[in-house]
């Protein structure tokens, strides 16, 4: 846990583990910018950490590969991880913007930074 000194509260970090069904696919150029989607919502209350709806921290790795702050199988080059998809911050987005897509029936680990509910 990390204190935030401007808002006096504490990063968590948060594990997600998932594997999709599909690939969700990087960018195709020459056409367009950015690729898949991978969107995340936090229950109510709850917000990711973010400066200006950039993520404080994001790490995108597959399971196999472990967690070291070296180690990303996907990392700011490869997307961008917004926070505040219509205004709210439980809401984040990881746009694909790189050459890698997600795969399908790979499993992957997100860790992201979450501020807990202010009523716990």
């Amino acid at each position: 846990r990390v204190l935030d000194t401007a808002t006096s509260r504490f990063e968590n970090p948060v594990e997600i583990i998932f594997a999709g069904h599909t690939t969700i696919p990087r960018i195709k150029p020459p056409a367009k910018r950015i690729g898949g989607m991978l969107r995340v919502t936090a229950p109510g209350g709850f917000e990711f950490a973010n400066v200006n709806g950039d993520c404080v921290f994001f790490n995108l790795r597959e399971a196999t590969t472990p967690m070291s702050a070296d180690v990303q199988t996907f990392g700011p080059a490869d997307m961008d991880c917004i926070v505040g998809s219509g205004g709210s911050v439980n809401k984040l987005s990881l746009r694909l913007k790189g050459l890698q897509d997600i795969l399908k029936n790979v499993v992957y680990v997100l860790t992201i930074l979450v501020y807990n509910a202010k009523n716990l």
